[in-house]
């Protein structure tokens, strides 16, 4: 499913528009040949779906490690002012 689009991006953003480009055939070739289908827009509804679903695994993984990262925070202010009150 080769297709050329006209992308404005800015220079620093190429690398990654060409690296999205590869990943998406890919991951077409790869559900071309898992599903046997050739529709194009189902291919690329399951690419597309698929690459929501790894968004929102990162974004929870995120969040997850946000909430970490303050659990700590808490942690180290209790402990200083714990210390400076001595």
């Amino acid at each position: 499913m080769e297709k050329d689009f006209k992308l404005v991006v800015p220079r620093n953003e190429e690398a990654m528009i060409r690296e999205a480009a590869v990943l998406v055939n890919s991951q077409i070739d790869l559900r071309r040949k898992n599903t046997g289908t050739t529709d194009k827009l189902e291919l690329l509804m399951m690419v597309a779906f698929d690459a929501c679903v790894q968004y929102l695994i990162g974004k929870e993984g995120t969040s997850k490690a946000d909430k970490n990262i303050k659990s700590r925070i808490d942690s180290l202010d209790n402990l200083i002012a714990g210390v400076l009150r001595d």
